[in-house]
């Protein structure tokens, strides 16, 4: 089944700063991403078409490779869109190998039905995985190169002309994909830049003469507070924002992804603050996050399912199994950056408890007042955290998942 998008500029609708992206209503895709993507009417009469931003659909293509990124150099990230083509290209594989058409309740014509935007991305980064590793053998080999994108404006705007200096192959030359071109697009929200055009939240996070909320951030990140207070163009910045998108990427499990793009530029400043944060920040700084995050720890998500949408007892239900399983003091124990360890721990030493427990309807709260005593019970583990590798995600634990 083909995936058949069209910009929606082409079909005589009012430019937006998005770049809209139009697909039919009865397409597969549109069905199983109804409530995963931001869609919306089109400007025009209601019909058979709805249009989405076309940032969530690059994101979905986020892990394809880029061999040589320097066919990419004449490519500036805020005047470059991946081509319709190459979307609907790939798309349509991916239709195919994440089987959204499945038989449920006897329905063969059944289509899959994704959440949220998150629960879609963790397909779509599993699918490319699959075709990736494949190295073709599935039919499919996936690469990126200059003839897969489109040219969508030159930048005017003398505030943001710094950013667009942060060309897609320095982007993509950070990792060898297109993941830190996506992650700067989802921050720097709609930004198409001519004047009566551009979002607000472009110039919020880039703009203003002094390179606004990113560079702020950054300057902290890489300055003491002395050199941070120094006036600095924004330019002297520019060459480090694909290495600090990098660098701050979110670790495992709370690398989750929001279904509006507000949200990333609201979630910059912690993503620069998680790997220098004290107990009590860290618990702060991923309070809501922790919700999807439990979707990649299903024994701590059996264990807590009463707290969800709760994110209060979340934070003192992951607080309390943390400071059961961790060793040390209590101050330097950092359950939720180690949290993968707890959850691991709980796999490997509780999952007989948790599972009966669960299933005699014990609420959430006994549960994890009879695992902490299960486990302050047990020898707990000991030594301090070992990062062995170090890649899109920071691993957490040492297990062979992990690495």
């Amino acid at each position: 089944m083909s995936v058949n998008f069209e910009y929606d500029e082409s079909m005589g609708n009012q430019a937006h700063a998005e770049c809209l992206l139009s697909l039919e209503t009865d397409n597969n895709f549109y069905v199983a991403t109804s409530d995963a993507l931001p869609w919306r009417e089109p400007d025009d009469e209601p019909g058979d078409r709805m249009v989405v931003p076309i940032i969530f659909v690059e994101s979905l293509l986020r892990t394809a490779p880029v061999e040589d990124p320097s066919q990419l150099n004449d490519k500036g990230c805020l005047s470059s869109v991946l081509s319709t083509t190459f979307i609907n290209q790939w798309l349509s594989v991916f239709v195919d190998e994440l089987q959204l058409i499945a038989a449920e309740d006897g329905d063969q014509d059944a289509v899959r039905d994704f959440k949220d935007f998150d629960e879609l991305q963790m397909a779509a980064d599993n699918c490319m995985d699959r075709i990736t590793r494949s190295g073709g053998e599935s039919g499919h080999r996936i690469q990126v190169d200059a003839s897969m994108w489109e040219d969508v404006e030159a930048v005017r705007r003398p505030d943001l002309t710094w950013l667009e200096g942060v060309t897609i192959a320095k982007l993509c030359a950070s990792t060898g994909t297109l993941e830190t071109y996506v992650d700067l697009m989802k921050v720097v929200g709609p930004h198409a830049v001519e004047a009566d055009r551009a979002s607000g939240q472009i110039h919020m996070v880039a703009g203003g003469g002094e390179g606004g909320q990113l560079v702020a951030v950054m300057k902290q990140y890489y300055l003491t507070a002395s050199q941070a207070a120094v006036p600095m163009p924004p330019e002297m910045m520019a060459y480090r924002v694909p290495e600090f998108l990098k660098e701050t990427r979110w670790p495992a499990p709370y690398s989750v992804e929001f279904g509006d793009l507000r949200d990333y530029a609201f979630d910059l400043s912690a993503r620069a603050m998680w790997a220098r944060a004290s107990r009590l920040e860290w618990g702060a700084l991923v309070h809501g996050k922790l919700d999807k995050a439990l979707r990649r720890m299903p024994m701590l998500a059996e264990v807590l399912d009463d707290h969800k949408g709760q994110p209060a007892d979340l934070v003192r239900g992951i607080e309390r199994l943390g400071d059961a399983v961790i060793k040390g003091e209590q101050s330097h124990k950092r359950p939720f950056w180690r949290v993968m360890e707890v959850e691991h721990y709980l796999r490997d030493n509780m999952a007989g408890l948790i599972v009966q427990s669960r299933s005699a309807g014990l609420s959430s709260t006994k549960l994890i007042a009879r695992v902490a005593q299960a486990l302050l019970a047990q020898p707990r583990r000991h030594g301090p955290l070992k990062v062995r590798k170090v890649s899109e995600y920071v691993s957490v634990c040492d297990c062979d998942e992990c690495l």
